[in-house]
Formats: C-alpha cells, structure tokens, sequence
C-alpha cells in the first residue's frame, strides 16, 4: 500500500505542478497581451507624430531658397507655390519685388534679432563653429533628444514671460504657463 500511496502522492504533485505552470502562463500571457497593447497604442502614437512632422517637412520641401556662393539666392520649387508664398508674406509694396527678397525679409521680420546677430558675426561665428566640428560631444545621446532639433532654444524672454502673464492676468488662462513649464522641464532633462 505504501507504493500506491506514494504513486498517489507523486501524481498529485505533478498535478499540482501543472496547475501551478498553467496559471503561471496564463498571467503571463495575461502582461504580455497588456504590454502588447500598451506598445501598440505608443506605436500608433509615435507613427501619428511622425506623420505630423512628415507633413510639416513636406511644406518647405514645395519652396526652398537656396544660397549660391557668390552671395545671390536661387529660388527651388513650383513657381504656383512661390506665387503663394509671395502673396502671403508680401505686403503692398513688396508684390513686385523678387520673391526671394520677400522671403528673407519676411525671415528677418521674424527671427530678428537672432538672425542680424548670426549675419553680424559672420567669419568669426564660421571660424567658432568649425573650430566645434573638431571635438566630439561628451555624452553625444543628448543630442538626440527633440529640444535641439528646434529652430530657437527654449528661453525665458521678457516679451514670453509678458505674454504668459497678460493670458493669466486677462483671461485666468493658465495653459500657456504650463506648456512653458512643461518645455523648460524637457530642456533641462535634455541638458542633463
């Protein structure tokens, strides 16, 4: 009798044993399906934003001013998209002036400062910045994070800060706060 004891034993054991792997696997597979779908839904995310930004490259890719090196520029693109552009940008005077001009005026209107200053250093900044090729970044994942793929730095300009508090102070519209917030935390993540 004490075999047939034993057998039983085992075979419950084993029985167990199986149980145990079955519920295992299911509440594996149970994580593995809700990771799944957690990776789909940031996939489908992901490929949403990238679309976007497809969509917004594919808008410069229509009208593009090239610089040629003896200091004219070349206008690249459909003369329709050009015409467009003009209309948009130029103001009354501007309409028979050569589009290029209106281009980087409009530029210049917006950048200001920022882009005088660039134009103003010339060879200095040229010889500054190739002098930077030659040395390679100390931690060169950073770059990769969006903040520097962005035309201007993150920044705490009296003007934005004017305009951040006049939306509060009139509205009690706090979302601009936030979103500028919610940038200066990415740049200081991104800087490390």
């Amino acid at each position: 009798m004490a075999e047939a004891d034993i057998a039983y034993v085992a075979t419950a054991g084993a029985a167990g044993l199986a149980l145990a792997l079955s519920a295992w696997a299911a509440r594996l597979r149970g994580r593995l399906a809700a990771r799944n779908r957690v990776a789909e839904s940031e996939l489908a995310t992901a490929l949403v934003d990238l679309a976007d930004r497809d969509g917004a490259l594919a808008a410069f890719e229509d009208v593009r001013l090239a610089l040629t090196p003896d200091g004219q520029t070349r206008r690249l693109g459909s003369p329709q998209a050009w015409a467009a552009l003009t209309r948009e940008l130029a103001s009354e005077e501007d309409h028979e002036r050569d589009p290029g001009l209106v281009v980087l005026d409009a530029a210049r209107r917006a950048a200001g400062p920022r882009l005088d200053a660039l134009i103003d250093q010339g060879e200095a900044f040229d010889a500054f910045r190739f002098a930077l090729f030659e040395h390679a970044p100390d931690r060169p994942e950073r770059l990769e994070a969006p903040m520097f793929a962005l035309a201007e730095p993150e920044e705490m300009l009296i003007d934005e800060v004017e305009a951040v508090w006049a939306a509060i102070e009139a509205d009690d519209d706090w979302a601009p706060f936030e979103a500028k917030i919610r940038r200066l935390r990415e740049t200081g993540q991104a800087r490390g």
